[in-house]
């Protein structure tokens, strides 16, 4: 008969501990389970709560601080006295600092303290109970790490990281590595068995949790199911798990996390072994140098490699190779991609679209041509040289193409439509590595899901727009600042709108933050008026009678409007911004019901009020668009579904991550988000897809009408969903 099992596991009294514990004794009841905590009366309380919940398996409380090497020593001497062995020490305890001020004491003193609690007391404790793991037939020590123990993680991925806690437990998985190749050495060196059996230490990431250690974040999942890695090894009595690894439990099953520089190097290697062109880029990451940085790192994907190809064929080549061996993968353009779906690629390529940055105007013909690098401000100048414009988004920094395939709204609507609906063709790649022409003659069923859902289809290499004379010489772009209190009245002004639409020239931006350099909370209106100021004057009338504390009046040709807007605060020579936070939250209502505008006002500017300098950067916009030339067209044309939107509602939070706001914050959002679409007048949620958080169902993002032919054509132009990370239609 096997000897009782005796597993010993630090922190065990809440957390992850706590489900350790349960989990194994549900699935060996034999075993013998000791809870070593610092407070024996919160461990006996889990003892009591476990017996509860029916634990049938023997459980025992052991004081023991792992900073404190009298009590390791202590632990070590009772379970010797009681046991006389340990066949599993688990290393569970642990904790996460934040330095308390920007102090270089106070830095110090967050290292300091991380790194004995999360690594030199791992190691203590291992020693200390090294000679009881030594009297056991198969002995093991589970150390727990975390995904910001990975260097590539930290090279390639922006995390919400603290660098002491992400330093710690890289620490922790070289200590791992090491105690193995000692304990290897050991047994290779040792004769008749001295020393005992072989101890196995392994490393295993349980994922970011919900428990009091991440102060139960809502994003953080059930610590039952990170719990199970552990688990897999505790149980394995085949010697399944080789010592020296590190593991983790993802889509129902372990799976081992090779060293990931090796893993990186790995790729790098395949790239480079495909042949591609000379002047390709291929490297560790996208935050090297020479790949195009991401312009949000909340929720961002996890890259393993990056690769910045020159032709169509590199393109091509990449991404065949990627959907061959199944390795994930994610075209960037702009950069400007902000939904939270796109963390769930780990370990992948950023295949990098930079060197196609080309911008052709044909006057002649009427059309723009572009690369898929290419931003909005990098056609504004060659168009207005032209005489020629387009409709384009109000954002300069965002990439043009990206934001064709969701919609593309902007101030022109009214005259030219959605982005959308002046494409004409587009050159991609397919998901099977083919290199296609799409347009309303040539693979049109693939042109029309493009033009609406394209994140789920290809790559788009170029992109060729019909462009209008321009409309009128010169815009009027008026700007005003308000204090909150004239909030009602602003929200009466866009409303006055609403019977009879704006009218096709007129394009209204609210802008509503807190800058401590401004004096705190204000609300910012923009006005453009296509056509010289007399004509426009009567349209914003009202916006002066408000009382704005300041205002300004320009005119300006239609390519020098984003660069004028609100009182020219992103110039042409505008630096765009990169790897910072932003949590961005979207909406659209048919009407505005002032109620419920109001009090989200309200709601917010106390909300940045309050948390003035960590919301710093926050922003709420309201984009009030005409829509007239965007309704003509029929509404089956495009896989774009929501053309009666008649205002869009973008809420971008700006925050640490690791701050603890997080919960507060999502919180705030999803009740807003609620909110306005109980009162947007829509018959069923409507919401443009790139503003999506990337939460909402598929029915608000594309629409339940086309849903059913967006999934026909998702399996027979990617049946392999290999574009699975941007507001993806199969999860």
């Amino acid at each position: 008969m096997a000897a009782q099992k005796i597993i010993l596991v630090t922190g065990a009294n809440q957390g992850l501990g706590y489900c350790i514990v349960s989990v194994t004794a549900t699935r060996d009841p034999s075993a013998h389970f000791i809870l070593a905590c610092r407070n024996v009366e919160a461990g006996e309380k889990a003892v009591e709560e476990l017996k509860k919940n029916g634990i049938t398996a023997s459980l025992e409380v052991l004081k023991l601080d792992v900073t404190n090497d009298d009590e390791i020593v202590a632990a070590v001497d009772a379970v010797t006295a009681k046991h006389g062995r340990l066949d599993v020490l688990v290393n569970n305890a642990g904790i996460s600092r934040f330095p308390k001020d920007a102090s270089l004491p106070a830095l110090r003193a967050a290292y300091t303290e991380m790194l004995q609690v999360n690594v030199s007391s791992v190691a203590c404790v291992s020693a200390g109970f090294r000679p009881l793991l030594a009297q056991s037939a198969h002995p093991k020590v589970i150390n727990i790490t975390s995904g910001l123990g990975s260097i590539t993680n930290c090279l390639t991925k922006k995390m919400n990281r603290s660098p002491p806690y992400g330093t710690s437990k890289v620490a922790v998985n070289g200590l791992t590595a090491h105690l193995q190749t000692a304990e290897n050495d050991r047994v290779a060196a040792a004769s008749s068995g001295e020393g005992g059996p072989k101890v196995d230490y392994y490393s295993v990431a349980p994922g970011f949790l919900k428990t009091a250690f991440t102060r139960f974040n809502e994003r953080g999942k059930d610590p039952y199911a990170g719990a199970e890695v552990i688990v897999q090894l505790i149980l394995d009595e085949a010697g399944e798990y080789q010592g020296g690894t590190q593991w983790e439990f993802e889509q129902g099953k372990m799976q081992q996390v090779p060293c990931l520089l090796v893993q990186a190097a790995s790729l790098i290697d395949d790239l480079r072994g495909l042949g591609l062109s000379p002047g390709t880029k291929i490297g560790l990451a996208s935050n090297s140098s020479g790949f195009t940085q991401r312009w949000s790192s909340y929720d961002a994907p996890s890259y393993v490699a990056a690769v910045k190809p020159v032709t169509d064929k590199d393109v091509a080549k990449v991404i065949a190779f990627a959907a061959n061996t199944s390795t994930p993968f994610l075209s960037t353009g702009g950069g400007h991609g902000f939904s939270t779906t796109l963390d769930r690629l780990h370990k992948g390529i950023e295949l990098d679209l930079g060197n196609f940055n080309n911008v052709s105007v044909d006057a002649d013909a009427n059309t723009l041509t572009i690369g898929a690098a290419v931003r909005f401000r990098d056609v504004v100048g060659p168009l207005g040289k032209a005489k020629k414009e387009l409709p384009i988004g109000s954002e300069p920094c965002v990439g043009m193409i990206g934001a064709t395939l969701g919609g593309g709204v902007g101030r022109y609507s009214g005259l030219h439509g959605m982005i959308l609906d002046s494409l004409k063709s587009v050159r991609l790649v397919s998901a099977a590595g083919e290199i296609l022409t799409a347009s309303t003659t040539e693979n049109a069923d693939l042109f029309w899901a493009l033009r609406g859902a394209g994140f789920n289809y290809a790559t788009i290499l170029e992109a060729t727009y019909n462009v209008y004379d321009e409309t009128a010489p010169s815009v009027l772009n008026a700007d005003f600042l308000f204090p909150p209190n004239a909030s009602q009245a602003l929200l009466q002004y866009f409303k006055s709108f609403e019977a009879d639409g704006l009218p096709a020239k007129l394009a209204l931006v609210w802008l509503a933050a807190n800058n401590e350099a401004l004096g705190g909370s204000f609300i910012m209106i923009n006005a453009v008026y296509v056509g010289p100021k007399a004509e426009g004057q009567k349209y914003i009338q009202p916006l002066f009678d408000a009382f704005p504390i300041r205002s300004s009046q320009v005119e300006v040709p239609w390519s020098q409007v984003n660069a004028a807007a609100f009182f020219g605060n992103e110039p042409a020579n505008y630096t765009c911004p990169t790897n910072s936070p932003h949590n961005v939250y979207g909406g659209a209502v048919n009407h505005f019901d002032l109620d419920t505008f109001q009090t989200f006002y309200e709601n917010y500017d106390n909300l940045t009020s309050s948390l003035a300098t960590q919301l710093s950067g926050t922003v709420y916009f309201i984009e009030f668009f005409p829509n007239q030339a965007a309704l003509a067209v029929p509404a089956n044309a495009t896989a774009y579904p929501w053309r009666n939107i008649t205002a869009h509602l973008l809420l971008n939070f700006a925050y640490n991550a690791t701050s603890g706001l997080d919960d507060k914050i999502n919180a705030f959002a999803q009740g807003a988000r609620s909110n306005f679409s109980a009162a947007s007048g829509f018959a069923q949620p409507e919401l443009y897809v790139s503003y999506g958080h990337g939460d909402e169902d598929l029915a608000t993002l594309y629409s339940k009408e086309n849903l059913p032919q967006l999934l026909q054509l998702k399996k027979k132009w990617d049946p392999q969903n290999v574009y699975r990370y941007n507001y993806p239609l199969i999860r």
